[in-house]
């Protein structure tokens, strides 16, 4: 069980940290960002993590599809994309080997930051129920080194 947790919570820190990188092309801040990503299971938390990287502005381009294909590599989908007034709602399906599960993305942003939560629910290995819960943030520091 402990292994099973350890490959969700690396498939949920893969998708969730790209997203809030490429979601907010629209006014999304090209630089270093600093992210801060926690994740629970069945309430169970998941060891958080903390992050820096170097950001492009073509990287940030086209955000629904680099998020589209960072989520198949994991076996996931946008199911909705929606971003108004620095608002973002997002829809996710998973189905792979260990997950099926669906659920949403939510929160607000900035050029300069962000601070997202989302939940998704369904089964683990097909047979155990299971609702993961996330919460991300993320901080410009600076533009990066040349």
């Amino acid at each position: 069980m402990k292994n099973l947790l350890s490959q969700l919570q690396l498939s949920f820190f893969t998708i969730f940290l790209i997203v809030p990188f490429f979601s907010f092309a629209q006014s999304f801040e090209a630089g270093l960002w600093k992210t801060k990503e926690s994740v629970s299971v069945n309430k169970l938390p998941l060891p958080s993590s903390d992050a820096e990287e170097c950001f492009s502005a073509v990287q940030a381009k086209d955000a629904k599809a680099s998020i589209e294909k960072e989520l198949k590599k994991h076996g996931c989908s946008l199911t909705k994309w929606n971003v108004k007034n620095q608002k973002l709602d997002a829809g996710i399906n998973c189905e792979n080997q260990n997950f099926t599960a669906s659920g949403k993305l939510q929160g607000s942003f900035t050029r300069k930051s962000y601070d997202l939560a989302g939940e998704a629910s369904g089964t683990l290995k097909q047979v155990l129920p299971a609702i993961a819960e996330f919460k991300l943030s993320g901080q410009w520091i600076k533009n990066c080194p040349k």
